[in-house]
């Protein structure tokens, strides 16, 4: 269930190293909402917490997708407290652009809160970058020619 993107073509240098960190998963299954980007907001706008018994009512069983860190994903909250779905990353630059896809699956469950508590398994694909070196200090590019691509720093330990 998934695709990555390839290294130069003639290039027999394995796939190195993986932007995706923890936070970024998590940011995965962090709520977005169109427009609003602070509690507050989305309060000031009128809205309000779903119970628990709405959240099984108008999300539990739908396709629930949205957009974050740059990922678009589609979840599936299953009745019986499976989690389910997949993440969408578009990957450009080096002379191949490409996308990956990665499989995300899970539980749920409702606290005495309202609160929805999720445990993820996240299949993360390869995903292959160009390393850079500025003095001591490494970065990681999707691309090889656009100055513009957002770069990862990386530290290796001597």
């Amino acid at each position: 269930m998934h695709t990555s993107n390839s290294s130069k073509q003639g290039s027999s240098a394995p796939c190195r190293g993986r932007p995706w960190s923890w936070l970024t998963i998590a940011m995965l299954i962090a709520p977005t909402a169109v427009a609003q980007s602070t509690l507050g907001e989305v309060l000031d706008g009128g809205g309000k917490m779903l119970s628990s018994t709405e959240f099984r009512q108008e999300v539990v069983g739908r396709s629930v997708s949205g957009i974050a860190a740059g990922t678009r994903l589609e979840l599936l909250y299953i009745d019986d407290g499976r989690l389910s779905g997949a993440g969408f990353r578009t990957v450009l630059g080096g002379m191949h652009g490409g996308g990956n896809t990665f499989a995300i699956n899970g539980s749920w469950k409702l606290d005495p809160d309202q609160r929805v508590c999720t445990t993820l398994r996240v299949d993360l694909p390869a995903q292959c970058q160009y390393w850079f070196k500025e003095g001591e200090a490494y970065f990681l590019s999707d691309s090889d020619w656009d100055r513009q691509t957002k770069v990862v720093r990386r530290s290796v330990n001597r």
